[in-house]
């Protein structure tokens, strides 16, 4: 079922461990520009654990839904 492909981890801790690998990547280039961007990176990762989370969560519901009704 297409609800069952991801292309995104679903555990918050591997977004945790996406924006700490950024951050150790950022502290270990003198590119100010790559270190900004690995920065950056690493706070989009911060921000877009609960949105992930929660869309997750609601494909979750849908997918209880459909089986439900098709039961």
């Amino acid at each position: 079922m297409w609800l069952e492909e991801s292309h995104m981890p679903d555990d918050r801790n591997a977004y945790a461990e996406h924006a700490k690998r950024c951050l150790e990547l950022a502290a270990g280039t003198s590119d100010p520009l790559f270190k900004q961007n690995l920065e950056d990176a690493a706070q989009r990762w911060t921000q877009i654990a609960p949105e992930l989370t929660a869309t997750n969560e609601f494909l979750d519901n849908c997918e209880q839904k459909l089986e439900r009704a098709a039961g």
